[in-house]
């Protein structure tokens, strides 16, 4: 091994040798061309003119001699700069290095651009007091040279372009004032907004930062720094104390231990103590905000160019709680644990979570001993508890003190210890948990004894029998939505289109209909008051675009006409090549994105494969996370991939083709009918159109595509959506599609009557950011198996000026069931939601309404019902529904839900399943049905057991 690196070593040292022979030095020794080879160099430096006369060629650049350890940097620095010289001024100015041998002809010159650390004295006269960061550099005249001079190439490399910016500003190409403006320089830059950045006295480049932050965030703060200070700092160990630290987050230092013991959790630090800065919240609620002012004050935003923190910089938040104290049985409430029989008890939880919101006192739960000072629930199932309740019943609350103990709870398993937890807190704290009112800042608990009836308070168990009865009121529906017989008023002509029509018929008779959409899309016959009629059984493949004033319905017996976005049957039309094992290619391309291919009318359902372009030389699938290529990565049955690459609407020469896995054999052997949701729209329109009596099916985007005056009744939207959006700025794509959609403003909006299910986004929606949304209806609907059988939003409008704004929104009487339980399941994400108003905006203004009331809201795989504002003026009010909930989610529960056998019941768990997430994202944590107020009032809550 030795003998090894010695001959790398003289490798090194020999290639060293030969490029420096092949590089210039001072040009007084450089030879002649006319002079032979064996001539002597002339032993005088070049004549050097007068400083008046002096011009930027007259120079020369001088870097140091290579060396192992510097090797060639600074060669390459000196030829780039003599580049950057040439390039912006046009004037030639050589490199060479710094040797002085007057004996072989290597003189100093008088006028030279040092960088780096030369020989020459005035190099080391500036480096002597350079104290310099990553980005700094200093440029300064010396005896008639300029030193250039920076602790990195970076540094050099930005002091070069700044040489260049001052002699072209100067116009020192021309000669004119060369020395005059070369002679004026003496530049120090400093890379940051500070000139230097301390922490009582100590330089900020000796500090780590160790933090609980994530990757992201801790390189934004380091960003932060550097761009501030001008150093690099890097993280610490969160194991290792080092000296100085700054420490971001709970981290095991003693320092944050001392600190944590002052907050409480609404309160938050940024404390500068000696050689730390401490950043802390008293719960993660609250620890962001103590971070953001961390980043802006103690970092972006400091008013001095000399920065120093010193212990006097120290900022704490104290929250302001609304209670000052509480005194249970002659103690302070801090000095009380919870007894539950388990950690994450809900009633526990909530016990906790409240007296911490009123006072910013976190009580312990433990699940066992005898504490002397206790809040004990009756799930802990004490003796004493017990002998305490041996007269009660299933259908009674106890609350009741002994010593400086506190007994809350009932015996009824189902229903837990909530009524008693609520009484406590409103007969004895003093507040009121449905409402969020407090009656006193200070409350002194004595002794109380009470056993009452929990019938208030309770959820109803959802038996059998009532679960049967809404199957039944639910199928009921369904069956008079598909048997809707035709009943519109028109005041124009009549149209009709069948099957066994022709386009070039005038349309005017059933015996003389038209044949296809694309007639009636580009029908010039059509005017306001019109109506036109599709034959039932029928099957109309395309798009169509309903023109204003204009009634779509059905004529004839049977089915409702079904409007279908696929533009084929893959079963009957087109062939199937197996170009690998198990892998059929369609012989059919699409230049749209497929988003969904479905089969048997719609028994089985494929999964859509999407190809993620993160790192575009290794792409992935979306669904599995494992490397994807192309078709032969396929291996699951009954999964496509539609090749488009990344665009959604487009293919070229070589894209659109379209893959099936099916093990099973041939699709079109194995399967009776095969559709695909293609992009795009079936149905768009203009104002004050109504569609009555119509089957619409199998788009990639949207079903309907709603505006002013759409009018929806009596008809089926099913299979609707998957098609991919957009890709976004990481590669990842985006899939969408609503059963029937309104953007932006919107009035006289009305769906009602209608049966939706299986869309891969929402049934039913209005949406958009900014605009004026009024005069909407929604009733008699049956909708289930959406991700969202109902979606809303009014964002910020783009334009602060436009008036935006909700009014005259009425969600009455329909039928809402297992939303999340359909084929869209197939998304990243776990959302879902029966009635689902994203937390936008959704402003409505005083006098306003938005009114959701008498209907039947059963099952989500999410929230059952999420309604968020920004402000609780603009609460939407709910009345007189019936809310039911699984007791656990987990996708299986519903009947008839899509499933794929690689699906992961838990991770469509979530906390808030239960089932309401009222305005504001707020939610009961236990399952009462009273919470009566303005915007909620007369609802029921039935919870389903697992069984």
């Amino acid at each position: 091994m030795k003998r090894i690196i010695c001959v790398i070593l003289i490798m090194i040292c020999s290639a060293m040798l030969i490029t420096a022979c092949g590089t210039q030095s001072s040009p007084s020794a450089t030879p002649s061309p006319s002079i032979e080879a064996t001539a002597t160099p002339e032993l005088t430096p070049t004549p050097s003119p007068e400083a008046n006369s002096v011009v930027l060629s007259d120079y020369c650049i001088i870097y140091p001699e290579p060396t192992l350890i510097s090797g060639y940097l600074y060669q390459t620095l000196a030829r780039d700069l003599s580049f950057s010289i040439r390039s912006n001024l046009g004037i030639g100015v050589e490199p060479y290095e710094d040797i002085i041998d007057e004996a072989n002809g290597y003189y100093e010159e008088k006028y030279e651009i040092l960088i780096g650390n030369t020989n020459r004295d005035e190099s080391a006269e500036v480096i002597a007091t350079a104290d310099l960061r990553k980005y700094d550099y200093i440029i300064k005249f010396v005896n008639d040279k300029i030193v250039i001079y920076a602790e990195t190439e970076d540094g050099y490399r930005l002091a070069f372009d700044e040489f260049c910016n001052i002699c072209n500003e100067n116009n020192v190409a021309s000669g004119d004032n060369c020395y005059e403006v070369l002679s004026s320089i003496d530049l120090l830059s400093r890379y940051g907004k500070y000139d230097s950045f301390a922490i009582n006295g100590v330089s900020i480049e000796n500090f780590k930062l160790v933090s609980t932050l994530d990757e992201e965030k801790n390189n934004a703060i380091l960003k932060d720094l550097f761009e501030a200070a001008g150093y690099e700092i890097t993280l610490g160990d969160r194991n290792t104390p080092t000296d100085y630290e700054i420490i971001i987050g709970d981290v095991n230092r003693p320092e944050v231990s001392e600190i944590k013991t002052t907050l409480r959790d609404l309160d938050w630090t940024v404390t500068v103590k000696d050689n730390k800065i401490i950043v802390l919240g008293g719960s993660d609620s609250v620890f962001d905000e103590a971070v953001e002012t961390y980043i802006n004050d103690f970092i972006n935003n400091i008013n001095a160019k000399d920065v120093n923190l010193t212990n006097e910089n120290s900022t704490m938040f104290k929250h302001t709680y609304p209670m000052t104290s509480i005194t249970l049985l002659g103690s302070d409430i801090s000095e009380y644990v919870i007894l539950a029989s388990k950690s994450n008890d809900t009633a526990a939880r909530a016990i906790r979570e409240h007296i911490n919101n009123l006072l910013g006192v976190k009580l312990e739960i433990v699940t066992s001993g005898n504490p002397e000072k206790a809040i004990i629930l009756g799930n802990a199932r004490t003796q004493q508890f017990l002998e305490l309740s041996a007269m009660m019943d299933d259908s009674e609350y106890l609350v009741k003190t002994v010593g400086t103990k506190i007994y809350l709870g009932t015996l009824n398993d189902y229903h837990g210890d909530g009524p008693a937890v609520y009484k406590f807190f409103e007969e004895y704290i003093g507040y009121d948990i449905r409402n969020n009112k407090l009656k006193a800042q200070t409350v002194e608990v004595t002794d109380i004894e009470i056993c009452g009836n929990i019938d208030y308070y309770l959820t109803k168990v959802a038996t059998d029998e009532f679960l049967a009865e809404l199957d039944e009121e639910a199928n009921e529906r369904r069956e008079a939505i598909l048997n809707s017989k035709t009943d519109i008023t028109y005041s124009g002509t009549a149209y009709y289109v069948s099957n066994e029509g022709s386009d070039e018929n005038d349309g005017l008779t059933p015996e003389t209909a038209w044949a296809t959409l694309e007639r009636v899309t580009n029908a010039a016959e059509l005017k306001n008051g019109d109506a036109v009629f599709f034959r039932r059984g029928d099957i109309f493949r395309g798009r169509l675009s309903a023109l204003e004033g204009v009634t779509y319905s059905a004529y004839g017996e049977g089915e409702k006409p079904r409007i279908y976005g696929s533009p084929f049957d893959g079963s009957k039309h087109g062939t199937w090549e197996e170009v690998a094992p198990n892998i059929y290619k369609y012989s059919e391309r699409f230049d749209r994105d497929v988003g969904l291919v479905s089969m048997n009318n719609s028994q089985y359902v494929a999964l859509k494969t999407l190809k993620v372009y993160t790192d575009p030389k290794n792409t992935t699938n979306y669904v599995t996370g494992e490397p994807f290529k192309t078709f032969n990565d396929m291996k699951e049955d009954m999964t496509f991939w539609h090749d488009l690459g990344q665009a959604s609407n487009q293919a070229t020469n070589s894209t659109g083709w379209l893959y099936l896995c099916s093990t099973e054999g041939n699709p079109a052997e194995r399967f009776y009918n095969i559709e695909f949701n293609t992009f795009g729209n079936i149905i768009g329109c203009e104002d004050d159109v109504t569609f009555d009596n119509l089957c619409v099916m199998y788009g990639g985007c949207h079903g309907i595509g709603a505006t002013t005056g759409t009018t929806v009744q009596n008809c089926v939207v099913a299979w609707i959506g998957g098609s991919i959006q957009n890709y976004n700025d990481n590669g990842v794509p985006t899939r969408y599609g609503n059963g029937i959609e309104a953007w932006g403003s919107v009035d006289r909006y009305t769906v009602k009557d209608c049966y939706i299910y299986q869309c891969y986004d929402a049934g039913i929606t209005h949406q958009g950011y900014g605009g004026i949304m009024q005069n909407i209806n929604y009733f008699g609907n049956l909708l289930e198996y959406n991700i969202y059988n109902i979606e809303y939003f009014l964002g910020f409008p783009d334009n602060p000026n436009m008036e935006s704004y909700l009014d005259g929104v009425y969600i009455t009487d329909n039928i809402m069931r297992y939303a999340g339980y359909g084929w869209g399941m197939q998304r990243p994400d776990n959302y879902a939601g029966n009635l689902q108003g994203w937390n936008h905006w959704n402003y409505k203004p005083e006098g306003a309404e938005f009114i959701v009331k008498d209907n039947i809201i059963l099952g989500s795989a999410f929230h059952l019902v999420a309604a968020g504002t920004w402000s609780d003026d603009s609460n939407i009010t709910f009345v007189d529904n019936v809310f039911i909930q699984f007791e656990r989610v987990d996708q299986t529960e519903a009947p008839n839900a899509t499933m794929w056998d690689k699906a992961d019941p838990d991770y469509w768990a979530h906390e808030k399943s239960f089932g309401f997430c009222g305005t504001n994202d707020t939610y009961n944590p236990f399952d009462y049905n009273s919470f009566d107020n303005a915007d909620f009032r007369n609802n029921e809550f039935y919870i389903v057991y697992n069984k």
